[in-house]
């Protein structure tokens, strides 16, 4: 995603009337991406996208968009939709004084103003020149209205964690994933998980153990947003979670795209994913080389054969692209070098090598000469 602007600005300028009307209303989160969104665009930024943005605030990508739909509801932003429902581009729009006019709030399409379902996303390369616009990467846009979290009295919660078991050891499994006590908002996140999602015990644990033990997320947004990302997916079990978390796995896809397989890598095979990258800290590109090698020397995708072209990378300190092309050209050289000597333990050198001196040389060449002469 490609940014433009006219000049160079070292400061970002934001409207009085975005501070005074729009700001007290919104949500902290929708705030912290805007101001971000005029940041990139008056720095002139070349490129950004969700993926970027959502990393930079460790938001979801739903965050993000959720964000960018709250803000066209409020007509400070104008998405365009491609005919498959992508949002293409998106056009920052001048804020205006609430207190002198009515800002009737357009009616949004439900498949619009949902949160996308959490897949790969696709870079739309669309670009714009005008200051307030942007390219924006295309994310399918899918209904989830249906699972807008809404905010639980606190004597509803306290009554929930009195009467039912089931989610006082949920608030208990969640203290325990957050190693400290669970803020309200940790609390609401939960009991709508539980309550409105439906979510059951052992979908919630495996929930908790994804966002805090893989992906090292703590956030309630982020729990939350992937919990309604597996409801609007229809993941209703820990085996349907993981078979969809492993598909987009990026370390796993990167292997079976390398490897040609189209299937999610078995247990074994994963751990041999996870050596590679958690243990022996390999990026994808020295993977999808030793993946390479593998096709060439075996034919096959051989996880063992990979393993042992790693393993020795990683014994030898390669961490680049540039470190093989040097052990390569260090084994060439070393081969080049190593000259075949031959071997004297065989029959036909097993006797005394016998000298001659120069008269029995003499003397065996006019015997010779003489023989000639007479034949």
């Amino acid at each position: 995603m490609r940014l433009y602007h006219a000049g160079h600005c070292s400061t970002t300028i934001i409207s009085n009337n975005f501070i005074d009307d729009y700001m007290p209303s919104a949500n902290g989160n929708y705030v912290k991406i805007y101001l971000y969104l005029l940041r990139l665009i008056q720095a002139n930024s070349q490129e950004v996208s969700i993926s970027a943005i959502s990393d930079h605030f460790d938001f979801t990508e739903g965050d993000v968009l959720r964000a960018l739909r709250y803000w066209e509801k409020e007509q400070l932003v104008r998405l365009t939709h491609t005919s498959n429902g992508f949002i293409s581009d998106l056009e920052l729009l001048e804020p205006t004084d609430k207190k002198q006019s009515i800002v009737q709030t357009p009616k949004i399409e439900s498949s619009r103003s949902s949160i996308p379902k959490s897949s790969p996303i696709e870079p739309n390369t669309s670009t714009y020149t005008q200051a307030s616009r942007y390219a924006q990467t295309t994310v399918p846009a899918k209904n989830q209205n249906a699972n807008i979290r809404q905010e639980i009295p606190a004597e509803e919660i306290n009554r929930l964690k009195q009467n039912d078991s089931v989610f006082s050891s949920i608030v208990l499994m969640a203290e325990s994933h957050l190693e400290r006590p669970l803020t309200p908002k940790d609390v609401q996140t939960a009991t709508f998980i539980y309550r409105q999602l439906k979510f059951s015990p052992e979908l919630i644990y495996y929930l908790y153990d994804y966002c805090i033990g893989e992906r090292h997320k703590k956030r309630p947004e982020y729990i939350e947003a992937v919990a309604i990302s597996w409801a609007n997916e229809g993941i209703r079990t820990p085996e349907q979670a993981e078979r969809a978390m492993l598909a987009y796995n990026e370390d796993y896809s990167v292997v079976c795209k390398a490897f040609g397989l189209n299937r999610t890598p078995g247990k074994a095979e994963q751990e041999c994913i996870d050596r590679w990258v958690k243990q022996w800290g390999f990026d994808k590109q020295i993977i999808e080389a030793a993946c390479n090698r593998t096709l060439l020397n075996t034919h096959k995708p051989d996880f063992n054969y990979a393993n042992s072209i790693l393993e020795s990378w990683h014994n030898k300190g390669v961490h680049t692209l540039a470190d093989i092309s040097k052990q390569d050209q260090q084994h060439k050289q070393k081969q080049a070098n190593t000259v075949k000597r031959p071997t004297t333990n065989n029959k036909f050198n097993q006797f005394p090598q016998r000298n001659y001196s120069k008269e029995e040389y003499s003397s065996l060449e006019k015997r010779l000469l003489a023989k000639s002469r007479n034949s």
